[in-house]
């Protein structure tokens, strides 16, 4: 906590032993960082992560998100947006890329009730220009979370 703000930080680290003879496979290592920062009703944070996926060779899975929200009263708002990519995803050294894009909001409606709702959307590009592996997708989310 530092004057009227507050910072939060987080890191994982994950090690997992291969156990078979399967040659394109090994150690599975990831880890990811982030930090969040608020002030008032405002809230900033950006976060990366990094998993090589437990393959052999260049295949690493890596993420960077940003994210933002607003809050006043019961309400929230918060925009956040993910880019990533998969190293070798598409097969032969192409790399398949992801974006997530979202909107979303909640009320909180009495002690213990809080009502969200969103929009997100999703794109995914296949490096290998299989074109069927290429996706979008808009996604409309509610929910009600009950807490006591």
């Amino acid at each position: 906590k530092f004057g009227g703000g507050n910072v939060a930080a987080y890191a994982t680290y994950l090690k997992a032993k291969e156990e078979t003879t399967v040659a394109t496979f090994g150690d599975r290592t990831a880890y990811a960082v982030g930090v969040t920062v608020s002030t008032g009703a405002f809230s900033v944070g950006a976060g990366y992560k990094n998993d090589d996926e437990g393959e052999t060779g260049d295949n690493d899975e890596k993420h960077f998100g940003v994210g933002g929200a607003y809050s006043t009263g019961p309400w929230k708002v918060a925009l956040n947006y993910t880019a990533g990519a998969d190293a070798n995803g598409g097969g032969a050294g192409a790399e398949d890329d992801m974006t997530f894009l979202q909107l979303s909001g909640a009320y909180s409606w009495g002690p213990g009730v809080t009502l969200g709702a969103g929009i997100q959307n999703t794109k995914w590009t296949d490096g290998g220009g299989v074109g069927t592996d290429e996706n979008n997708a808009t996604i409309a989310f509610f929910g009600t979370a009950l807490s006591f």
